[in-house]
């Protein structure tokens, strides 16, 4: 069994025509569960009874297994977007997060980005159209 809930929020202003700024922030929780039985066995022949009973073969070469097993993942997200004039374009993020595969005392993480790009297509047809 799993689910996920998700949350996110968005702003976004423009201002002056050329000054775009957004604002985005997610919350979200996933958590999965599985269970599972098995069992094993080799060469149990019962002569033509259509049906096995692994108390009747206990040198077969028995095995057994049982198996749970749980994750959870808590994470939250803070990105703030900066567009001036459609050409230069600034991002940064931030992420909480938490696995249940971590230690306990190491289970949060703290994972910054930033990322800066300009379009330089505007600069390259001017140049072109100039020559």
């Amino acid at each position: 069994m799993s689910y996920q809930i998700s949350n996110i929020l968005t702003w976004q202003k423009i201002f002056k025509e050329k000054h775009n700024i957004k604002l985005t922030g997610v919350q979200e929780y996933s958590n999965s569960k599985f269970r599972g039985n098995g069992w094993n066995s080799n060469d149990l022949s019962l002569n033509g009874r259509g049906f096995y009973f692994a108390e009747l073969a206990p040198n077969s070469g028995q095995t057994v297994n049982n198996d749970f097993n749980e994750r959870e993942l808590s994470s939250f997200m803070l990105r703030a977007e900066y567009i001036f004039n459609d050409n230069l374009f600034l991002t940064a993020t931030g992420r909480y997060d938490a696995s249940s595969v971590f230690r306990e005392k190491e289970r949060w993480g703290i994972f910054p980005s930033v990322a800066l790009a300009y379009n330089m297509t505007d600069l390259i047809i001017s140049q072109v159209t100039q020559a």
